[in-house]
């Protein structure tokens, strides 16, 4: 990409000049010339450009493109709750400071953590999935109950934020713990809870 604009830079430098420098009488080799050029070095950005998306295209061992690697564990079940409706763009979060200060959970308590959110702020979206040691499910609800809270009270701003917020789900099931905010988001549990 960067080729590309350096080399569209370069020519309309050079049809500048030949523009600033000619005089009444311009020769009719400079269109000529400044077409060749602009078609060349499209031309070559684009080759360019393509044999740079070609070689960081893997390719499966049947020969056709892969695509990204299938979900596993917690993050396979929030796939198929993102499949069940029209989620925005979820961005998993596994950084444990911004798990801790933001969503106020503790990554050590838990097995496994999921923790997926909007990153737009002005959509509320999160779904966070808790596999708790044996015997402390309710604790993992808690922890979840807190972050509702904190949703509502806190890092909703606007008034669809709010509503959606309000109406967020906490539950579990087994050793498992979740949270969904989003719209309707009681339409989600049975999906979520049968892929647990």
């Amino acid at each position: 990409m960067k080729k590309i604009i350096a080399m569209m830079a370069s020519v309309l430098l050079a049809a500048g000049m030949f523009a600033g420098c000619s005089s009444n009488e311009a020769p009719e080799v400079t269109t000529e010339a400044t077409t060749e050029a602009t078609t060349e070095a499209t031309t070559e950005a684009t080759t360019e450009a393509t044999e740079e998306t070609t070689a960081d295209t893997e390719t499966s061992a049947e020969g056709g493109e892969n695509v990204a690697p299938e979900a596993t564990g917690l993050a396979a079940v929030a796939e198929k709750v993102f499949a069940a409706g029209e989620w925005p763009t979820i961005m998993q979060i596994a950084d444990e400071t911004i798990l801790s200060d933001y969503f106020l959970l503790n990554k050590a308590d838990y097995k496994d953590v999921y923790v997926g959110q909007c990153p737009m702020s002005a959509v509320t979206a999160e779904l966070i999935i808790l596999e708790a040691e044996d015997g402390k499910v309710e604790d993992a609800v808690a922890a979840l109950e807190a972050r509702k809270k904190k949703l509502i009270e806190q890092d909703a701003f606007y008034p669809e934020s709010v509503e959606i917020a309000e109406a967020s789900v906490v539950g579990s099931k087994g050793n498992y713990a979740y949270f969904i905010a989003w719209q309707d988001a009681e339409s989600y549990v049975s999906v979520l809870e049968g892929a647990l």
